[in-house]
């Protein structure tokens, strides 16, 4: 499990024992993130769509430093 998901887990109150199924929790965090990214794709979509230029830098600006802060790679859309 990476450092963010199990400090979010141990702060939560979700688990006292990281080690106990750490994938699980690794991909309960993922989907969670992949959630928030999604809607926030879905956003740049709209605004890229309005030729919201600035929106559209901004949003992507976003989603890069949430699947940074998470160490994680950019999600395919499913």
């Amino acid at each position: 499990m990476n450092q963010q998901f199990k400090q979010i887990s141990l702060a939560v109150g979700g688990s006292h024992y990281p080690s106990i199924n750490p994938q699980l929790q690794q991909r309960f965090g993922e989907e969670v993130v992949k959630r928030i990214v999604n809607r926030i794709e879905n956003e740049i979509d709209i605004a890229f769509n309005q030729n919201e230029v600035y929106a559209t830098a901004t949003l992507q600006a976003l989603v890069i430093e949430i699947l940074n802060d998470f160490d994680l790679e950019i999600f395919d859309n499913e």
